[in-house]
């Protein structure tokens, strides 16, 4: 796997010339805003999509993207680009249900990811499962499957910059099969 450090910034959008991993952050909130930072110190191209403003603040070299979490059919357009990408991985880490329900909805309909990981605990988690096997999606079990939630590895953190670190060292762990004893 290569990492490209040949980005190019145009009007706050990264544009690489490799197939650099690409995370996308749904939900700019302070967890949100944590995994941005450490993912992009990690190499990813980072886009964080989000409709509060007040979470809506430029980061530096990181996309900041308004996007209505709560609007189905725009969550779908986003995904379904995504979904032509090789490299790509989500992350969800909404403000809610209902933000993440949709989020996880609009992730089933295409392609899975590389890696896809929803904040939560296995309460929440089994909510959100429950309400999407009633809408008859193909591969059910197998897509709930293929998604890390809750997300990160067990570090044993809960503040912010934590979990940040947790998910963010669970990504790389996918992207690169680490299982390295030492460094």
């Amino acid at each position: 796997m290569r990492f490209s450090i040949l980005t190019a910034v145009i009007d706050r959008t990264s544009y690489t010339l490799y197939n650099t991993p690409t995370v996308h952050i749904f939900g700019g909130g302070h967890v949100g805003q944590c995994v941005a930072q450490i993912a992009k110190i990690a190499g990813f191209v980072v886009n964080v999509y989000e409709d509060r403003d007040y979470f809506l603040q430029p980061l530096p070299q990181i996309n900041t993207i308004r996007c209505a979490l709560e609007v189905q059919a725009e969550l779908d357009k986003i995904m379904e680009e995504i979904s032509k990408k090789e490299n790509q991985f989500i992350v969800t880490v909404t403000r809610g249900h209902k933000c993440d329900l949709g989020v996880m909805r609009a992730v089933f309909k295409y392609k899975m990811p590389k890696y896809c990981g929803m904040i939560g605990s296995n309460t929440k988690t089994q909510k959100i499962w429950d309400k999407l096997k009633t809408e008859s999606i193909p591969n059910f079990e197998e897509l709930t499957a293929q998604v890390k939630a809750p997300i990160g590895l067990s570090i044993g953190g809960d503040q912010p910059g934590q979990i940040g670190v947790a998910i963010v060292a669970q990504m790389i762990q996918i992207l690169t099969g680490g299982n390295k004893r030492y460094m």
